[in-house]
């Protein structure tokens, strides 16, 4: 079932109306540049809207293929081949109807088909991880003083409002909705390195931004719930395992296999893995 255009024009005046409270408490440099993240990337859902072929119009981001490169790679995809998709490249095989479908920005309307979090601006657009990143921050910032530790980086770094638009920017860029996130891989790398929150780039910060993001995914998309596509939250469950582990090999810190639960994996169509040169990889 399409969503209306209506309901495409109420999730954009969602994110404005984040941008616009924030923007009301003062004129100061966050204030600002959450005013130049809204100008910037106008979330332009009614535009986007096109039901014949998903039910938005995706586009890549600063990120969408190089963290689907890595993804692939975490898949057992060899480097040869990511690198070379990462690059703009296309596989020519004589079938690769299976690769076209992993690799395509548009999610596949068949919900017997898998779906990725590159695909998942095409399915759900941005009110539902607006409404995700939302639940997740509210309950950061409303931790107990037992985690006082956890929550003090959060209201160091900056305003609640401040971390759900970018972090919902970030998500967006990498889920196919086009050049969102400004700075892209180098921005995200300065935060978590050259920040504050290098400080729970550790396993304990890891066990407590799990907690609380398992909880927000259990409220906004409860696992076995008829209504929505079951392959949304698997999506999403892959897409943070998957960052998961990445910060965990990055900074050194383990993660149990499948924290939010079941996670998909892409297998390839191997036939198809030859460059346009007819080169086999």
């Amino acid at each position: 079932k399409a969503v209306s255009k209506a309901a495409a024009v109420k999730s954009q005046g969602t994110m404005e109306k984040h941008c616009s409270e924030e923007t009301r408490k003062g004129d100061n440099g966050q204030s600002q540049e959450l005013a130049k993240l809204n100008d910037d990337n106008e979330l332009a859902t009614s535009e986007h809207h096109n039901a014949s072929t998903s039910l938005y119009e995706p586009s890549y981001g600063y990120m969408t293929k190089k963290f689907r490169a890595k993804y692939l790679e975490w898949c057992g995809w060899p480097s040869s081949i990511t690198y070379m998709l990462r690059t703009g490249a296309t596989l020519d095989g004589d079938n690769n109807t299976q690769d076209d479908l992993i690799l395509s920005l548009q999610a596949s309307t068949n919900t017997n088909d898998p779906l990725y979090f590159w695909q998942l601006y095409s399915l759900i657009g941005e009110e539902l991880v607006l409404e995700l990143l939302t639940n997740f921050y509210d309950r950061v910032f409303d931790d107990t003083e037992e985690f006082h530790w956890f929550r003090a980086i959060f209201e160091e770094l900056t305003s609640k409002q401040y971390h759900i638009i970018a972090q919902t920017y970030m998500w967006l860029d990498c889920f196919g909705c086009g050049r969102m996130y400004h700075g892209g891989e180098f921005r995200l790398d300065f935060h978590h390195r050259q920040t504050s929150a290098l400080t729970i780039m550790n396993g304990r910060g890891a066990e407590r931004w799990i907690h609380h993001m398992k909880a927000a995914l259990d409220d906004e998309i409860p696992i076995g719930n008829e209504v929505t596509d079951s392959r949304i939250r698997v999506a999403i469950n892959t897409f943070l395992q998957f960052f998961l582990e990445y910060y965990g090999d990055s900074f050194g810190f383990e993660v149990a296999p499948n924290v939010f639960g079941d996670v998909s994996k892409a297998s390839p169509d191997k036939s198809s893995w030859k460059a346009g040169d007819g080169q086999q990889y």
